[in-house]
């Protein structure tokens, strides 16, 4: 997958297919927080979810590379925001549903199994 690439305040940054340790950091971003991509339907929706749980700038500080500690994340435009979002879930948004799938079944004391009831390994 090729990387998207950004100039923000004269900085060079890019964003890729996540990485595992990207996965680990959005897994912590989001422990405790319900996320359901079926209401998420619109860019706008996204973006109210990101800013109510107050997790943009994290979420900015996770998923772009390069030197983002050399960039104000308060001083990146809407245009921007919204090329480097529409960006993220381009690239990873299939990952992400398995994510939150993966991530609410879990918190919700669901165990996820590929075997089928009867098999002895899902009876333990």
């Amino acid at each position: 997958m090729k990387d998207k690439l950004y100039t923000i305040q004269g900085v060079k940054l890019r964003m890729g297919e996540l990485t595992l340790g990207q996965d680990k950091k959005l897994i912590a971003l989001f422990k405790g927080r319900t996320i359901n991509f079926e209401e998420l339907d619109s860019f706008q929706k996204v973006i109210n979810y990101l800013f109510e749980e107050e997790i943009v700038d994290d979420l900015l500080q996770v998923i772009l590379k390069g030197d983002i500690d050399n960039v104000n994340i308060e001083d990146i435009t809407n245009t921007q925001l919204e090329e480097i979002i529409s960006d993220f879930f381009e690239l990873n948004g299939a990952w992400m549903k398995k994510l939150s799938s993966l991530l609410n079944s879990f918190l919700n004391g669901i165990t996820v199994t590929t075997h089928s009831p009867n098999s002895k390994k899902a009876q333990k």
